[in-house]
């Protein structure tokens, strides 16, 4: 299988990569322990993931043996253990896909989102749409698809704020 190759693939230069990270020449070297930091950062979820890929394939193949047992009992557990097992294939195959991704050059960079109010809108309180969208921005990152599927690490901070406070009208006479 084409998917299983490239995995034993990454896999190895990972294995590879964590030898030459516990090598004293390397780790006296900054520059070169910090490639190599990076590096290991980003196959760790695609290796973690293989591997979990692995135990339900495993597991897949021990519930079909244990499907074709004697025992009445252990069968029906098999059967109902390898109905699970394959029902997590197809997801674990789609995470996998998705981590082998090629990566984005600006994946590494900060971004700045500012958010303002409309100026003569309708909007009945642009403040809590602010607050609202800001909210949504700040969770994105921890979700679940996100760490799945972007192998960097985000923050979120408020710069600043301001609020609209309209003075009221002042006239002055001279």
């Amino acid at each position: 299988m084409e998917l299983i190759d490239k995995l034993k693939e990454i896999e190895a230069s990972y294995r590879e990569l964590e030898k030459k990270m516990a090598d004293p020449e390397i780790v006296n070297d900054p520059h070169e322990m910090q490639q190599l930091g990076k590096k290991h950062v980003e196959l760790t979820p695609i290796v973690d993931a293989f591997s979990e890929y692995e135990k339900v394939l495993n597991g897949i193949a021990d519930a079909k043996e244990m499907a074709e047992g004697d025992d009445e009992e252990m069968r029906e557990l098999a059967k109902d253990e390898l109905a699970e097992l394959e029902a997590r294939v197809p997801e674990l195959e789609r995470e996998i896909r998705i981590l082998l991704l090629p990566k984005d050059m600006n994946d590494e960079k900060s971004v700045i989102i500012e958010i303002r109010g409309g100026a003569g809108g309708d909007e009945p309180c642009p403040v809590s749409w602010q607050g609202s969208t800001a909210t949504s921005a700040s969770f994105f990152p921890a979700t679940p698809a996100y760490r799945r599927s972007i192998r960097t690490r985000w923050s979120t901070a408020v710069s600043s704020t301001w609020t609209s406070a309209r003075p009221a009208a002042t006239t002055t006479s001279e």
